[in-house]
């Protein structure tokens, strides 16, 4: 394994990065690559996609996950559109037979370059029912329970079929609640398309409010605002929380600044999600605009009640950022208490980064050193090298163009 981020960046394809990383690693600013853990079991998906969560889209992980969905042409399909989307293959490595097995769902599949289920454009209800259930047809309701217990779409499609007023089974049982579960797992695990196919099939097949909230955070999080799908049901406080993170992610993070000060307060202590991603995107935008955290308890509090949001815990490693002396040397845990349960994360490197140009060089080879080591333990993880472009991206420098242009030829379909 090479020690060079430059070497690395070139045999990705991408130049103009390793161009802009080249004056650190002559400063010695590079981290060094750190040991991969295997996960205890590739048999269970809990312990899988928490390996996958932490490093990334690596090669043996994913080949364990694609065994998995060997008979599900739908789910596998979306897991291989995350691959092609979210790995930086070496040049012309490693896109078979991903490819493939995303050419056969095509029509299901959002634009290329981008992740997330478009479920602003179509039901996941009716694309598993074209796609997942016609092979299926002939399986018994025993094994449609052993498919439900499984995760597999079709088994629900079918069940609920068969069985419309016996669906009570499905929630005393809490399969439904069991495999949103294992959705929000593949969203961890940097597999926004087949976690948000999960999600959305549960809102528009089963009217899920859980589904619903989870779908827009997923989409939301993986950089598809406009895929989210509109719902006369979502709950109005949590209607608008989606509304201003769209506007923010649309890039008028002013406009979404000021909309949020015309809300009322609201002194209930509401636990709700619309509540809570109200506080947090009211934290986030204030310290973007130049505030000094002053809401981190508030939002800690969040964080500590619901740890795998990821937005809450984004905000949370943003803002103590913020309130972190400079000067001081960086403890490793700044970093880890992110990406030691996400794995790297495009948006929390860039406010690393962003954050540390604005304290001092310190803090700046502190963050490129943790950076450049995740970068040289799982290369291929396409959110580090984003989190970098967004940093060195200018008019003279075009590297988000240069990532995006290498994302989108990879991910051609045959």
């Amino acid at each position: 394994m090479t020690s060079s981020i430059v070497e690395v960046a070139r045999t990705r394809g991408l130049p103009q990065l390793a161009a802009a990383m080249a004056g650190y690693e002559k400063k010695g600013w590079v981290g060094a690559a750190r040991p991969v853990s295997a996960p205890a079991s590739v048999e269970k998906p809990a312990d899988l996609l928490s390996a996958i969560a932490r490093n990334g889209l690596r090669p043996e992980l994913l080949r364990a996950l694609a065994d998995q969905l060997a008979d599900r042409p739908l789910e596998r399909g979306m897991l291989a559109w995350d691959v092609m989307n979210s790995c930086v293959f070496e040049e012309h490595d490693g896109i078979e037979p991903w490819r493939d097995w995303a050419t056969s769902i095509a029509p299901q599949l959002p634009p290329n370059g981008r992740r997330g289920f478009p479920a602003a454009f179509m039901l996941a209800r009716e694309v598993v029912d074209t796609i997942a259930v016609p092979p299926r047809e002939k399986d018994d309701d025993d094994r449609l329970i052993e498919g439900m217990m499984a995760h597999e779409l079709a088994a629900y499609s079918l069940f609920k079929k068969r069985n419309p007023d016996n669906l009570d089974f499905v929630v005393e049982e809490k399969l439904l609640a069991t495999t949103l579960q294992v959705a929000r797992l593949f969203s961890l695990a940097h597999l926004p398309t087949l976690a948000s196919l999960y999600q959305d099939y549960f809102r528009s097949q089963f009217a899920s409010s859980q589904g619903d909230e989870d779908v827009c955070e997923t989409l939301l999080d993986c950089g598809s605002p406009d895929f989210i799908p509109a719902d006369q049901a979502r709950a109005a406080e949590f209607a608008t929380y989606v509304e201003l993170r769209q506007t923010a992610a649309a890039g008028k993070q002013l406009q979404a600044k000021t909309l949020l000060a015309t809300l009322p307060p609201d002194p209930s202590g509401s636990e709700l999600r619309g509540h809570l991603g109200l506080a947090l995107l009211r934290a986030d935008l204030d310290v973007m605009f130049g505030g000094r955290a002053e809401q981190l308890p508030t939002v800690h509090d969040i964080a500590k009640k619901d740890p795998l949001w990821r937005f809450a815990r984004r905000v949370q490693s943003r803002l103590a950022a913020r309130q972190f002396p400079k000067g001081a040397e960086v403890p490793e845990s700044m970093f880890d208490q992110f990406v030691g349960t996400f794995g790297n994360d495009a948006t929390f490197w860039f406010s690393m980064l962003l954050e540390a140009a604005n304290k001092d060089k310190i803090w700046l080879r502190a963050v490129i050193g943790r950076l450049t080591s995740e970068l040289l333990t799982n290369p291929h993880d396409v959110e580090a090298w984003r989190g970098l472009a967004l940093f060195f991206d200018d008019t003279q420098t075009p590297t988000c163009a240069e990532l995006d242009a290498r994302i989108a030829q990879q991910s051609l379909l045959g």
